[in-house]
């Protein structure tokens, strides 16, 4: 729902982008790769592609680390410490 409402410019993707330039969000725990992420098409993405885009610069994930159902997996990410704005 938050995409698409970014996408339609009833809300703005601007805080959520703020909150992790200023390394707020220090890890991301995710049901898809910001590979996966990135490729979903308009109205199946979990975040604004903007979002995505910054989070697959700035952010290192591991492989799925567990199996929470048959068909959903977690990921979990870290900001890397090398990357800059």
């Amino acid at each position: 729902m938050y995409t698409l409402m970014v996408d339609n410019g009833v809300v703005s993707d601007k805080p959520v982008l703020q909150a992790l330039r200023d390394n707020r969000v220090p890890y991301l725990l995710l049901e898809w790769d910001l590979t996966k992420q990135a490729e979903f098409e308009y109205g199946g993405r979990t975040w604004p592609i903007e979002v995505v885009q910054y989070l697959q610069r700035h952010y290192l994930c591991d492989a799925a680390q567990k199996r929470l159902y048959s068909w959903m997996m977690l990921i979990v990410c870290r900001r890397n410490s090398a990357s800059v704005d």
